[in-house]
């Protein structure tokens, strides 16, 4: 995953669906670390990327800055049992205040 001045802001670790929809709701993006061991995790708005135009990667229009000071998640889930939506209204106000998510777009 890059921002449009191709540098690399980190991978994709999981994709988190929204369980009353069971659509795409964020990408989990790992950080740092080695194999896993001391990466942090970041969950980003899924309509918040773009996708390259021959589909190899996304394309995120933020800073490595932004992204490492986003709110932190577990590699593991996106959300604890029943506080996806508590979880989501943090997650979403954050990242509306630093990137264009397709609503806004």
């Amino acid at each position: 995953m890059v921002n449009p001045g191709n540098e690399t802001l980190g991978s994709v670790q999981d994709l988190a669906t929204n369980p009353q929809t069971g659509k795409i709701a964020y990408v989990v993006i790992s950080q740092g670390g080695l194999f896993g061991i001391g990466s942090s995790y970041t969950s980003v708005p899924w309509n918040a990327f773009e996708a390259a135009s021959d589909g190899s990667f996304l394309i995120l229009d933020t800073t490595r800055a932004v992204l490492e000071v986003a709110p932190q998640g577990r590699g593991d889930q996106f959300t604890k049992a029943g506080q996806f939506d508590a979880e989501s209204q943090k997650v979403n106000a954050y990242w509306r205040a630093h990137v264009k998510i397709a609503a806004d777009k």
